[in-house]
């Protein structure tokens, strides 16, 4: 089962927040802020508003899913009942040959970046990864104008793994590579 016991982490601020498995009662909250940070401009998600069509059920169903899957997890965020972020650790692929790594998701709500809380949530997946045996590495992609993003994930020991050219357009006539970048969850597993 996939369970993130929750734990209390602090703010850069100083100020309390707690980290959690994500569940079904989250999913309205998971889902609005998906829908928030799209509507950013330069907000380093991938899909549009038009394409974002999940529904709170959707969510929730997502959210009930992962709690009986051996590779998948989704922790939650809150301060003072307010979502603060959400990070997705998924099988990039369920072919049995690839289910030994998988990919890591985040957002935060623009009011609690650079303040500690993306950081706690992917230390969090980072532990629970490491904890399942079958799970050997984790992986993420993120768009190469995502500076503060690229900060972290380096300082976290996420290390580049390959660059796809040109692979986001940005409007008019712009484009912006995306990086893939991986860790071992185990360095004994680094051979």
């Amino acid at each position: 089962m996939a369970y993130i016991e929750p734990s209390t982490a602090w703010l850069r601020d100083g100020r309390p927040f707690t980290v959690r498995t994500a569940y079904p009662a989250d999913a309205e909250d998971m889902r609005n802020l998906t829908r928030e940070t799209i509507a950013e401009k330069d907000s380093g998600l991938l899909l549009t508003a038009e394409e974002f069509q999940l529904s709170v059920q959707d969510q929730a169903e997502r959210i009930q899913n992962s709690f009986n899957s051996p590779w998948h997890t989704l922790a939650v965020a809150r301060h003072e009942g307010k979502l603060a972020g959400v990070a997705s650790f998924e099988p990039e692929q369920m072919l049995q040959k690839l289910r030994h790594h998988g990919l890591m998701g985040l957002i935060v709500a623009k009011e609690y970046r650079s303040l500690g809380v993306g950081r706690t949530l992917l230390t969090t997946l980072l532990k629970w990864a490491a904890e399942q045996p079958h799970l050997k590495k984790a992986g993420l992609e993120v768009i190469s104008t995502n500076e503060p993003a690229i900060s972290l994930y380096l300082s976290l020991g996420f290390q580049p793994a390959g660059r796809f050219h040109n692979h986001v357009h940005l409007g008019n006539a712009r484009y912006a590579d995306v990086y893939r970048m991986e860790r071992p969850l185990r360095y004994d597993d680094n051979k």
